[in-house]
């Protein structure tokens, strides 16, 4: 809007006559604005809460799983030879453990020399059967062309490389699989061939050169707890239940010990997680309590409250004889918070880990505390439950009050204009007056 012009030879000043009115006009443009802005707040401060309600659910869910109990850690008294894992399934307890033999792969080598890889022919056809698998040669083939012919081949059950030798080049076959039962023959039918193997059948009948072998495919063999176990790999998950050993190297003669031991600090950390996020939670609500803008007072809010304060302090069948959170340590304070009493809850843990567990997860028939306490939660939080219907009021009203913010804004923009045409006009019909009177008085004076 361009600036009121006036003559300035009446001695009244219309700017400030305008801006007095419009100031005044505009006061419930004002109003209406500023309680567009307390209604931003309390949505910012609705969408905080969202935010710390879900996690606060996420973690109660956790522990409504049985991933959250019964973890299990394993060692060894030497991972240099027996490396172990163990998953929730398996059975506390200590294994001995005796590496006689690893799991193997066959690895043979050509008894043939050569002088190079990629110039000298050493076949000009015909077929080389590895493990019952053919590798037919169309033509003439260096000693690198035949590795490339074994190597394209698919599901051979073997690599082939070249290595170098004091005496020469040689090609070597490395089974892909561990086990004796992964074994393999060579029969060499290779026209003009100058690569030889020594050992062309490797079934261990007297006379053969399986001897001969960089490797003899072999199947890993222990002991656990003087149990003979046998596995065509070096990764055996049935010899201790709900546990994986990675053997690594021999060591027949002394036994390594396998620990299986309960993992409390899952379920301890997923505690500590929560009793954090309903604290987050309670210190967000004290911080809107004491601000003239916040949500503190909303009945949502302070029923969430009680409703949250009232399912952790409720007792639950479920547990038997762990009946309720305090039970195990989580405990309120006297400013409303939780707090964790870490000697009772791995007292807890340890001493009657089925009735801890049904506590916090129910039995399949009754509730548990932090399946209760998720239904609870999900009853603000899920689409069209309570907090988010709050959340949608609030952004409508806001969406509301722009538009009428904006057509307020616009009349009071016609109104400035109107008023500035008028005083415009007033200040030149008053400046004409003025001027008239001042002519008169000039003649006035002449003819008296």
């Amino acid at each position: 809007m361009s600036a009121v012009t006036f003559t300035g030879a009446n001695g009244i000043d219309w700017g400030t006559v305008l801006n007095a009115v419009i100031t005044q006009e505009r006061q419930p443009i004002d109003y209406l604005a500023s309680q567009q802005t307390a209604l931003k707040t309390q949505s910012s401060a609705f969408a905080t809460l969202a935010s710390r309600l879900g996690a606060l659910e996420s973690v109660a869910d956790a522990l409504t799983r049985a991933a959250a109990f019964g973890a299990r850690t394993a060692s060894t008294t030497d991972d240099t030879v027996v490396g172990a894992s163990a998953t929730t399934g398996a059975v506390p307890g200590t294994y001995d453990i005796t590496v006689t033999e690893l799991a193997r792969s066959q690895v043979t080598g050509s008894s043939s020399r050569h002088a190079d890889t990629g110039t000298t022919v050493v076949a000009t056809g015909g077929t080389i059967t590895i493990g019952g698998k053919a590798v037919t040669l169309s033509g003439s083939v260096t000693l690198a062309g035949l590795a490339e012919a074994i190597n394209g081949t698919t599901d051979i059950g073997v690599t082939a490389t070249i290595v170098q030798s004091e005496t020469g080049y040689q090609i070597v076959l490395t089974g892909t699989a561990t086990g004796a039962a992964k074994g393999f023959t060579v029969t060499n039918a290779l026209t003009g061939s100058t690569v030889a193997f020594t050992d062309t059948d490797l079934d261990g009948v007297s006379g053969d050169s399986s001897a001969d072998n960089a490797t003899q495919a072999s199947d890993a063999k222990i002991t656990v707890n003087n149990v003979t176990v046998t596995s065509s790999t070096n990764t055996i998950t049935d010899a201790i239940p709900g546990t994986t050993l990675t053997l690594l190297r021999k060591q027949p003669s002394t036994p390594v010990t396998v620990s299986i031991r309960e993992d409390l600090g899952n379920t301890e950390t997923l505690v500590k997680g929560f009793v954090d996020a309903y604290n987050g939670l309670i210190t967000f609500a004290q911080q809107q309590t004491s601000s003239t803008s916040g949500i503190g007072r909303d009945p949502m809010l302070k029923g969430l409250r009680n409703e949250l304060r009232s399912v952790i302090s409720a007792s639950y069948a479920a547990g038997g004889t762990l009946s309720s959170l305090g039970q195990t340590g989580i405990e309120f304070d006297r400013t409303g918070k939780l707090t964790i009493n870490s000697t009772l809850l791995r007292d807890a843990l340890e001493d009657n880990p089925s009735a801890f567990k049904k506590l916090f997860m129910g039995d399949g028939v009754q509730t548990g505390a932090f399946q209760a306490l998720t239904n609870t939660i999900e009853a603000y939080t899920d689409p069209g439950a309570l907090l988010s219907a709050v959340r949608n009021r609030l952004t409508a009203q806001i969406s509301s009050m722009d538009k009428r913010l904006a057509s307020m804004e616009e009349r009071l923009a016609t109104r400035r204009a109107a008023l500035q045409r008028e005083y415009i006009a007033a200040d030149q019909i008053i400046s004409q007056l003025n001027s008239q009177a001042g002519s008169l008085s000039s003649l006035s004076s002449r003819l008296f």
